[in-house]
């Protein structure tokens, strides 16, 4: 892995709406730019997506993003970038709280 980045923060009521909204904008720029969604959940006032992106003749992940968005207004940003092993990100999600990497211990 190249960089890991982990942005958290509150979102105050008043612009959970807007902020939802630019994650909106954001997964369709990631969408143009070939990244794919792996899964979206909306469950209880929480939003979560992932989307990776594959490296180029290759079907390895070299990107992964998340953005997740909970219904006590915090909201979180994750973008990993270089080859990635997805036992490894589930164990780092662990190791480190990353929100919406859990299930990937499993795999």
């Amino acid at each position: 892995m190249k960089l890991i980045r982990v942005n958290t923060f509150e979102v105050s009521p008043s612009s959970k709406s807007e902020l939802i909204s630019k994650v909106k904008r954001i997964e369709k720029d990631l969408r143009k730019k070939n990244w794919q969604r792996l899964v979206m959940t909306k469950a209880k006032g929480e939003i979560t997506s992932i989307f990776v992106k594959t490296g180029k003749n290759t079907n390895k992940f070299v990107g992964l993003a998340i953005m997740s968005i909970d219904e006590d207004g915090e909201a979180s940003f994750v973008n990993i970038v270089g080859n990635i092993d997805m036992k490894t990100i589930g164990k780092l999600s662990n190791k480190f709280d990353i929100p919406g990497l859990d299930s990937l211990n499993n795999k």
